[in-house]
């Protein structure tokens, strides 16, 4: 008899030492992600930089976990994927910031969520990032309460002044929250980020000093004989005296504007327009086609100085040293959406003169899409005042839209003008 209780009690003290290991017990997601953490640095400021948006991409279908039950945690059902790509809310954009800004970075963006201020869109840093796997697992209260969550995110990290990505890197991240809930995902996802923000190379990306914008990109000036002033022209009702000058420019199978500013074939355009090439294909208004040797280039202010061989090329005529006051009209020609529309004109009004990431812009509200760039704005006399730059395409912005001022494009590209 005894040696029966003997056994019983010894099978009872196992039973409940199985019990308490498997409630304090950790999971796999849980020690794997202990063995693989790190933690972010702390940086005394930074170049403006934002969170643009996080993006899911997993296959629908896929399996991401269960539910678990019991004192064993048994999965008693799957969990599967089901939107495929779809866009995260604006939930991870405050918690990314509020992680970023904790770290000591000057962040930009949701400044003020209940009065709809935000200022991301003048950082000169964009980062985002795409879920690539997801694992989520609930816990019944009898397993333990809790619902647990990883992800893998592979993070860009974007230059806005170049429109060029200059870093990439991946992280993963895992949170655990007491009952269930889905809203661990944002947890798993902040943790992500810190894991980010211990990565060196980031760091000394967006923590290193801008370039010095006082200095000239070309040390050898460059004399460009303008057109002289024609006080008879009045827009819109002259805008076909002006026509001749505006050009449209072919590289590949993109198409972009320019404007000439010289009897000798000189054109002004877009830096992203030529970037990456020695010479483009120009298609005067009469048809003509030339090709136009690259001469300068700044990708940080986004201007270029293109050139076509000949002479008697109809110039434009420039505004160097005043600019129209704000609510005046403005005018753009160029060739939006496709080379069937090329010379389209439109109308809209000086918004203002802005200054974004230390660059001067002419705010419109114009109608402008990507094939104006490089194309010119002209004030009511039929001068050009500045080049059309970028805009702001998203959803509820509309007639955001900036020009590079003339006196700005002279001084980055180094060049003289002479009547």
């Amino acid at each position: 008899m005894k040696k029966i209780r003997f056994h019983y009690l010894l099978m009872l003290l196992i039973i409940v030492m199985f019990i308490l290991s498997g409630c304090a017990a950790s999971t796999l997601l849980e020690r794997d992600a202990l063995s693989k953490q790190v933690f972010p640095k702390e940086v005394d400021g930074s170049q403006p930089v934002a969170f643009h948006r996080i993006i899911f991409h997993i296959q629908p279908g896929n399996e991401i976990g269960g539910h678990h039950d019991g004192l064993a945690r048994i999965k008693w059902s799957k969990y599967y994927w089901q939107s495929g790509i779809s866009v995260g809310s604006d939930e991870f954009k405050l918690a990314a910031s509020d992680e970023m800004r904790n770290c000591g970075y000057n962040v930009l963006g949701g400044e003020n969520v209940v009065f709809g201020e935000d200022n991301s869109t003048k950082a000169r840093f964009q980062l985002g990032g795409t879920i690539k796997d997801i694992k989520y697992n609930s816990y019944a209260p009898l397993a333990g309460n809790f619902s647990e969550a990883r992800i893998t995110v592979e993070w860009q990290l974007m230059d806005a002044l170049n429109q060029k990505i200059i870093f990439k890197s991946s992280s993963s991240g895992y949170g655990k929250q007491k009952g269930i809930t889905i809203g661990i995902i944002i947890t798993s996802f902040r943790n992500a980020l810190r894991q980010l923000l211990a990565n060196e190379s980031f760091i000394d990306i967006v923590t290193s000093k801008p370039e010095n914008l006082d200095n000239n990109l070309f040390d050898e000036s460059l004399t460009i004989k303008t057109h002289s002033k024609d006080d008879s022209v009045e827009l819109p009702k002259d805008i076909e005296k002006i026509m001749e000058g505006v050009v449209l420019i072919k590289v590949g199978v993109t198409h972009a504007s320019g404007f000439i500013i010289s009897e000798d074939g000189y054109i002004l355009t877009a830096a992203h327009v030529v970037s990456g090439v020695n010479n483009v294909s120009v298609i005067l208004k009469s048809g003509l086609e030339l090709t136009a040797n690259v001469i300068r280039i700044d990708k940080q202010q986004d201007i270029a100085l293109i050139k076509i061989e000949g002479k008697g090329h109809k110039e434009l005529n420039i505004e160097t040293n005043k600019l129209p006051p704000i609510g005046s009209e403005i005018f753009a020609i160029g060739s939006p959406v496709s080379e069937n529309l090329s010379f389209t004109v439109t109308k809209g009004i000086v918004s203002g003169y802005r200054e974004i990431n230390n660059r001067r812009y002419i705010q419109t509200d114009a109608s402008l899409n990507p094939g104006n760039s490089g194309g010119p704005l002209f004030n009511n006399n039929g001068q050009v005042i500045g080049i059309v730059s970028w805009k702001i395409s998203a959803k509820g912005f509309e007639g955001l839209s900036f020009g590079v001022p003339l006196d700005i494009i002279a001084y980055r590209l180094n060049i003289k003008w002479i009547d």
